[in-house]
């Protein structure tokens, strides 16, 4: 979901969508406590500001995070199709550039794998 989207939604005090996850579920009623006690008179209007701004601060690096974290399990996954696929092979080229990518892969470095590709391919072209 958007954050404009769950914004909207604690604003008007309309119910979260049952698809929504922990994470927007935490920044839904976050929102909710500083609209309520703004209409309170328990926070001015800059107050809530503030504390919103930090609030959307702290759920954008979540998202950022849970991105990143993602991606490390994509990547976990195919590694494990390539270790499988290194287990197949009798072929150690084949093996390397399957090696290549699982480090790749791991350390989010693709200068590593074109790198290192070319020099295996090197290798490829000797006699």
């Amino acid at each position: 979901m958007k954050m404009s989207d769950i914004e909207r939604l604690a604003y008007h005090g309309e119910p979260m969508p049952d698809s929504a996850t922990l994470l927007e579920l935490g920044y839904y009623t976050a929102l909710r406590k500083i609209y309520s006690d703004y209409a309170d008179g328990k926070i001015t209007q800059e107050d809530g500001a503030r504390l919103k701004d930090a609030l959307r601060q702290k759920m954008d690096d979540e998202n950022g995070r849970a991105k990143a974290y993602a991606r490390y399990q994509d990547a976990i996954r195919v590694c494990g199709t390539l270790r499988a696929d290194i287990n197949k092979s009798n072929d150690i080229h084949e093996i390397a550039d399957k090696l290549l990518q699982c480090v790749a892969l791991m350390t989010g470095d693709t200068y590593f794998y074109d790198n290192n590709y070319k020099k295996l391919e090197a290798c490829n072209d000797r006699p």
